[in-house]
């Protein structure tokens, strides 16, 4: 539990000083043109909300019950390919061992379209395959096979360049559309912040 705790107190602390800085930059040279690199790095942290919220209690109740952290790569401009991995922690609801927490390895691979671009925030789709990995014999027995993977739609938005945030629906292999439609208010929704480096 402590180490989650500094591990989000880091990067929001990040988060928070590349905003300030790129606010300041884009006062002190908003008028000077910036080419946008074809190969963007960053990292990202977030956590699978179920059900959906907007109150701050349930959102942190949430939060301790699991989360991801990783990176990604981005390649491209306003369509582009952008392949993430992550380190995740969630309980096995499998388990009889309820309040267990199970570690996996989580990596969408991407592809998106910048359909909105106002130079201070653009907005986004995507999506693609995810693929995981368990990382644990509880996570093998009582979750989910030893390799396998779903599908994720979702829409994002960038600001001022360097700050992300992403929500994805997971879709379901082996359901068709109307069910999946019927079944979004009990699927999870993937919600992640992130920083371009």
């Amino acid at each position: 539990m402590k180490s989650k705790l500094l591990v989000s107190f880091l990067f929001f602390s990040l988060l928070s000083n590349v905003v300030a800085q790129e606010v300041d930059n884009y006062a002190a040279d908003k008028l000077k043109p910036r080419r946008e690199p074809f190969f963007k790095i960053g990292m990202k942290y977030g956590y699978d909300m179920h059900p959906l919220t907007f109150k701050p209690k349930e959102i942190m109740d949430q939060l301790h019950n699991g989360y991801q952290w990783g990176a990604f790569l981005q390649m491209g401009y306003s369509f582009y390919l952008q392949p993430e991995v992550y380190y995740a922690m969630y309980p096995a609801k499998e388990s009889s061992i309820s309040s267990e927490k199970v570690p996996t390895i989580r990596a969408p691979l991407l592809v998106g379209l910048r359909f909105l671009d106002l130079k201070i925030l653009s907005l986004h789709i995507m999506g693609g395959p995810v693929f995981y990995a368990p990382l644990s014999e509880l996570q093998e027995e009582f979750v989910m096979q030893k390799f396998t993977y779903h599908w994720q739609v979702g829409v994002g938005i960038h600001i001022l360049g360097h700050v992300r945030a992403d929500i994805r629906y997971q879709l379901l292999r082996g359901i068709d559309i109307k069910e999946q439609y019927n079944n979004l208010e009990n699927s999870p929704l993937n919600v992640t912040v992130g920083i371009q480096l």
